[in-house]
């Protein structure tokens, strides 16, 4: 019932500071996090159409800003993504994740994803 396999990620997290210019303007900026982890699941119904699941990733992010720098930062952390979803039809999945990296940095996603094999074998 475990899997394993490899996420490469590239995700923002948008972040307002207009609370400390107090003008009426609407600032924000993008904290853009591109992380590569390895991932494990447990299958709760492997080998059925439909499959949920649920594990983590574990890994390295690298954090910058782009765009507009109002708070500017740069730098790598570690990487920590608690995900939940749904595989169906042996082959496509729907995802929840947290990635947990760096403070400003966090974000919630959702993602489609292909599963190479997973398909029961024939007797």
């Amino acid at each position: 019932p475990w899997d394993c396999g490899l996420m490469l990620d590239l995700s923002t997290a948008r972040r307002g500071y207009e609370h400390l210019y107090n003008d009426g303007y609407d600032r924000w900026q993008s904290n853009r996090t591109l992380a590569l982890a390895a991932t494990g699941e447990y299958n709760l119904r492997q080998g059925t159409i439909i499959n949920p699941f649920a594990g983590a990733a574990l890994g390295v992010a690298f954090n910058d800003v782009v765009g507009d720098k109002y708070f500017p930062s740069k730098g790598t952390s570690m990487l920590f993504a608690p995900r939940i979803g749904i595989e169906f039809l042996y082959h496509i999945r729907l995802m929840a994740q947290f990635n947990i990296c760096r403070k400003g940095y966090n974000n919630f996603s959702l993602t489609l994803g292909f599963v190479i094999g997973g398909r029961p074998k024939k007797q």
